[in-house]
C-alpha cells in the first residue's frame, strides 16, 4: 500500500493540508505501507524554496514525516517535480506518437472570448478542440505568427465510472470536457498530467484527497489509460467550513509560534471528519491504539466544521496531560530567561490550568512577577462588596497567622475556619483572594499563587486589597 502527500510550495500548510496528511499518514501506518511526500512545485512563479523547506519543517514538527520525500529519497526519485521534467516529456511524447496529444497554438486572450461566447449562448465553455485537426502547414503559419504552443490530450469521448472509497460509484460524461492542456508553451506539464505520471511511476495505490479534486478524477484516469498504467483507488474527503476564520485561516507555522502543541493540532484535524470507535475526543493520532482504527469508509461525506472553542479544548486538555517536566520545559521558550529556573518551573505549573496554548503563559506573568497590579471592573466589584468589607480582614490575618500557606490542603482548611467566623462562603472568599493578588476572578489556583509569590509581594497586595475594601474604592 503506497500513498501520498503533495502539497505545492506556494504557501505555509494550514490544518486542511495536515488533515490530508495525516490521514495518508494514518492509513499508510495502519495498512503497513508507505508515505510519500512530493513537492509539486511546477507553478515557477508562486513556488518558492522557503515555502518547500517549512512544509519539510512543519511534517518533522508534527510528527507525522513521510518515508519517502526529497530529502530522505526513495526509490522513485527525485520527489521534487521540477526535477522530473523530463520524465513528462517523454510521456508527451509517447501521446504524441500515438496520435493521444497535439499542438495547440490558441491564445489566452482568444480562449476567453469563446468561454464567454459559449456562456452568452448557454453552451458549456469548454475547448471546441478546433487544433485538434490541423495540418502542417496551418501550424506553420501559426509559427511564423511567433506563436508558441501548448499541448492537449485527445479526450476519448464515453462515460468515465470511477468507485470512490468514500462517495461510491461515481460517473463522468468525458464529452462535456474540452480536451485538456497537459503541456504549457513553456515546457511545465499541468497538474492532471505530472500528477498521473508520478503517481503512475511511484506507484500510488490510493489517492485519498480533497472533494475538489473530483471533476479532476475522469480526466486523470483516461491518461492512465492512455499512457498503459492502471489507475490507483480514489477517494475524496469532505470539505471543511470554517477554515477562513480566526484560527482556521493560519498556517502551521503560526500554530507553532504560538504554542499550540503538534499533538493537539493533529488530534482536532483528525476529527475533522473522522472520529475513532474507541479512544475518546482527546488522543493522539500517531499511535497505534488511534490510527489502527482508522477506515476511509467510516470518513464522513457531509462538509466538516473548524469549531474554535472545540479546537481551544482539544488544545488545553493536551496541555493539561503534559507531565510537570514536559510542560516546563515546553513553556521556557514563553518565559523571561532572567527568572531563575525554580521561578519559572512555579510559573509554568500554576498557569498549567489556565493555557490553551504555550504562549498563554505570558499572560500570566504580571501575577507572578512581582510588580503593581490593576484590578479589573470585576475583581473590584468583589473587593468593594459588602461581603469583602465585612470579612477581608479576618481572612487576611488568617493568612498570615497561618504563614502564608501555599499547600492546598493546609489553605483550605484557613478558609473554612474565616468562613465559619464571618458567615461569608468559601468559594466568595477564595475569589476576594484571587481578585486581590492577580487583580482578577479568573486563573490559575490560589495555593499555586502563593507558592509563586515572594512573601513581600503578597503582603503587599493584601494589605492593598484590604485598604480598597475599607474604603470602598482604589
Amino acid at each position: 500500500m503506497r500513498v501520498r502527500f503533495a502539497p505545492s510550495p506556494t504557501g505555509y500548510l494550514h490544518i486542511g493540508n495536515i488533515r490530508t496528511a495525516l490521514f495518508n499518514w494514518m492509513y499508510a501506518r495502519r495498512h503497513k505501507g508507505s508515505f510519500v511526500l512530493r513537492i509539486e512545485d511546477t507553478d515557477l512563479e508562486r513556488s518558492k524554496k522557503e515555502y518547500e523547506e517549512r512544509i519539510l519543517y512543519d511534517m518533522r514538527w508534527l510528527g507525522i514525516e513521510a518515508d519517502e520525500d526529497v530529502e530522505k529519497g526513495g526509490p522513485y526519485a527525485p520527489y521534487r517535480q521540477s526535477e522530473r521534467l523530463e520524465i513528462y516529456r517523454d510521456f508527451l511524447e509517447k501521446l504524441t506518437r500515438q496520435g493521444r496529444a497535439y499542438r495547440c497554438y490558441c491564445t489566452e486572450e482568444e480562449l476567453e472570448l469563446r468561454r464567454k461566447v459559449a456562456l452568452s449562448a448557454g453552451r458549456p465553455p469548454a475547448y471546441d478542440n478546433r487544433c485538434r485537426g490541423l495540418t502542417n502547414t496551418q501550424q506553420a503559419r501559426f509559427e511564423s505568427e511567433g506563436r508558441k504552443p501548448s499541448w492537449r490530450f485527445v479526450l476519448p469521448q464515453k462515460m468515465v465510472r470511477f468507485e470512490d472509497e468514500i462517495r461510491g460509484e461515481i460517473e463522468f460524461d468525458s464529452s462535456l470536457f474540452g480536451d485538456p492542456v497537459i503541456m504549457k508553451q513553456d515546457g511545465i506539464p499541468t497538474y492532471n498530467f505530472s500528477c498521473v505520471v508520478d503517481d503512475a511511476l511511484m506507484r500510488i495505490s490510493l489517492v485519498l484527497r480533497g472533494e475538489g479534486h473530483i471533476s479532476n478524477t475522469p480526466i486523470q484516469i483516461l491518461l492512465f489509460e492512455a499512457l498503459g498504467f492502471e489507475p490507483p483507488a480514489f477517494a475524496h474527503m469532505s470539505h471543511t467550513k470554517g477554515l477562513s476564520k480566526r484560527l482556521g485561516s493560519r498556517s502551521i507555522k503560526d500554530f507553532e509560534e504560538e504554542g499550540y502543541l503538534p499533538v493537539a493540532i493533529l488530534n482536532y484535524a483528525a476529527l475533522l471528519g473522522w472520529s475513532p470507535k474507541e479512544g475518546g475526543e482527546i488522543f493522539d493520532p500517531r499511535t497505534p491504539k488511534i490510527y489502527d482504527q482508522f477506515d476511509i469508509s467510516h470518513l464522513s461525506k457531509a462538509a466538516s466544521n473548524f469549531d474554535e472553542p472545540k479546537f481551544e479544548h482539544i488544545c488545553g486538555q493536551h496541555i493539561r496531560r503534559l507531565t510537570d517536566e514536559q510542560l516546563c520545559k515546553s513553556v521556557q521558550p514563553y518565559l523571561p530567561a532572567t527568572l531563575s529556573e525554580e521561578k519559572r518551573k512555579k510559573i509554568a505549573l500554576a498557569s498549567r490550568y489556565y493555557l490553551i496554548r504555550l504562549k498563554d503563559v505570558e499572560t500570566t506573568l504580571p501575577i507572578f512577577l512581582g510588580g503593581e497590579i490593576q484590578l479589573d471592573s470585576d475583581a473590584l466589584k468583589t473587593l468593594t462588596s459588602d461581603a469583602a468589607k465585612n470579612s477581608f480582614k479576618t481572612l487576611l490575618d488568617a493568612i498570615i497567622t497561618a504563614q502564608i500557606p501555599s499547600d492546598r490542603e493546609k489553605l483550605l482548611s484557613v478558609v473554612n475556619n474565616v468562613s465559619l467566623q464571618t458567615g461569608v462562603k468559601v468559594s466568595k472568599l477564595f475569589l476576594m483572594l484571587r481578585a486581590a493578588l492577580t487583580g482578577k476572578t479568573q486563573g490559575p489556583e490560589i495555593h499555586l499563587i502563593l507558592d509563586a509569590l515572594d512573601t513581600d509581594t503578597i503582603k503587599n497586595r493584601l494589605e492593598k486589597a484590604k485598604h480598597i475594601c475599607e474604603e470602598g474604592k482604589r
